[in-house]
């Protein structure tokens, strides 16, 4: 059995990563609420109203309920596109994720359809971690600073004319082997 993605804040589910379209959520199987990166929620809500939902949540107190990742509380925010309905969504400022109940998906302010083609297009770029969706910004060893995966692949680096760092010293392996085929082949 695998670690859970994240906990529920509404009814304390595991909820599960899903990806439709290249959009990430993290969704509870009970209650049907989702957590979506903030990088996602600007693909899929109108334009600015994600940024509006963040730029609000600053002066907003921290009463909601607790963060389905790092347990700190939310912040509760209303979107609208100008229009009611209002949907009513809780914004988690340290892990960058915005928590939408399932009552209020069909009230979010969504992109028109050609809109969200070309955003999605153009988020699909490494500028978001492929875990959690949030900012890509890494530890040192290649971590997301969110959800703390994996988020850059380890690359080995090999230097023209260094042995690698676990081959024997001299000319004996592989590397040696193949250094000294190289130098035949290039007198020859």
């Amino acid at each position: 059995m695998s670690d859970p993605d994240g906990i529920c804040p509404a009814c304390g589910a595991d909820l599960e990563r899903v990806s439709t379209a290249g959009a990430l959520r993290f969704q509870c199987g009970s209650c049907r609420g989702a957590a979506f990166g903030l990088p996602v929620m600007r693909r899929l809500l109108a334009d600015g109203a994600a940024i509006q939902a963040w730029m609000v949540s600053k002066s907003v107190e921290p009463t909601g309920q607790p963060c389905g990742f790092c347990r700190q509380p939310q912040r509760p925010v209303s979107l609208s596109s100008g229009t009611p309905p209002t949907a009513s969504v809780e914004v988690c400022r340290p892990c960058e994720m915005i928590w939408v109940p399932a009552d209020q998906l069909a009230a979010l302010p969504a992109r028109e359809a050609a809109a969200a083609g070309r955003a999605t297009a153009a988020a699909v770029a490494p500028a978001c971690c492929p875990s959690c969706g949030a900012p890509l910004q890494t530890d040192a060893d290649g971590t997301c600073r969110y959800c703390h995966r994996q988020a850059v692949a380890p690359q080995l680096v090999v230097i023209a004319g260094a042995p690698a760092p676990d081959a024997p010293s001299g000319s004996q392996g592989i590397l040696g082997a193949a250094v000294s085929l190289l130098d035949q082949l290039l007198r020859s």
